[in-house]
């Protein structure tokens, strides 16, 4: 029996030789002799609590969405991510189909627009082949797509002679067939570059279901290749320093509603968000740093344990916080997740 099994392997070993001759760009082989290049790796998003919630950040080489209705935060998001994954030395692609790309917000999120690769098209075949061009370029690391809804396929443009469309003319479903289309050219190459692919999606009404349910726009192939899907939507007020009456922020509610990155599924998390800021990274380590137990609260007054300083007042508490002390801090949460 034992020999019998050995004939085998060597038998299958003659073949998988043979196929990486004839294959070279596939992954062949035996479990163990692919178990470095199969690992999955992250691109941060930007906050170390919103990494460990979602199971490490956006996956390498596989596609994640974001969705959610108008406001709530999804293309600040990923500019804070595009910011952090630009520090860590990674190379960046933002696809603004929208045309409401801002040089100077991007900046305030820390992005460096110097070396981030922006591209805008008038169709949807050139954005997406733009995009699988860079893919074969084996150097990029982190693409964004701000957003699906944006896309306008040229068949939505113009006839198949080259003639205008008029608004009249049905194109249903055409978007989705081009991004059918478009993963699966590019669903080998973004895994071979190592790219991590997200897709900022809008919520429309599901016109046939019962008490108006929303989904994302794009089709069903945008559900099915992602590995990892967000939903987000404005929670309640941002738990900062008031001024005045006014609303300075809310809380961003970001739902897991699809993951095989984790067993998180249908949980969800706050994020707050402050107007004129973006996302309040500092707010976003203190509470994850109290549920750590790193920073405990008696009455008005917090302790944090890291450095043993007392602070009075979530105010007092924010102004305090340095860039060096939210190293430490995001330090101590990763060591409690272990």
């Amino acid at each position: 029996m034992k020999n019998d099994l050995k004939n085998k392997r060597d038998r299958v070993d003659a073949v998988l030789k043979d196929l990486k001759k004839r294959s070279p760009g596939s992954k062949i082989g035996w479990g163990s002799e692919l178990v470095e290049e199969l690992t999955l790796k992250y691109i941060t998003t930007g906050t170390v609590p919103l990494d460990q919630f979602i199971g490490g950040g956006w996956p390498r080489g596989r596609f994640s969405v974001v969705g959610g209705a108008k406001g709530v935060g999804k293309s600040t998001l990923l500019l804070s991510t595009i910011a952090a994954a630009q520090r860590a030395g990674n190379l960046c692609v933002y696809a603004d189909l929208e045309n409401t790309y801002d040089p100077l917000w991007a900046e305030r999120q820390g992005v460096d627009i110097d070396k981030l690769i922006h591209i805008t098209g008038q169709t949807a075949e050139e954005v997406l082949d733009a995009l699988i061009a860079l893919y074969d370029s084996q150097a990029i690391d982190l693409v964004v797509i701000d957003s699906v809804a944006a896309l306008a396929p040229k068949g939505e443009l113009e006839t198949k002679d080259g003639k205008p469309r008029s608004l009249e003319d049905d194109t249903i479903a055409l978007i989705a067939r081009k991004l059918s289309q478009f993963f699966r050219i590019a669903c080998g190459k973004n895994a071979d570059c190592k790219c991590a692919t997200v897709l900022i999606a809008q919520v429309r009404t599901d016109i046939g279901s019962y008490g108006g349910l929303q989904k994302i726009t794009g089709g069903n192939a945008l559900e099915h290749y992602n590995s990892l899907t967000l939903m987000l939507r404005r929670g309640s007020r941002a738990d900062a320093p008031k001024a005045g009456e006014k609303d300075i922020g809310f809380n961003m509610v970001v739902k897991i509603a699809k993951t095989k990155l984790n067993d998180n599924e249908l949980q969800q998390m706050d994020i707050p968000f402050i107007f004129g800021e973006g996302i309040s990274k500092k707010l976003l380590l203190i509470r994850a740093a109290q549920a750590a137990g790193l920073i405990t609260r008696a009455g008005a007054w917090f302790e944090d344990k890291t450095n043993g300083v007392r602070h009075q007042g979530i105010a007092r508490l924010l102004s305090d916080i340095t860039n060096e002390h939210i190293l430490k801090i995001e330090e101590a949460l990763k060591g409690t997740a272990k």
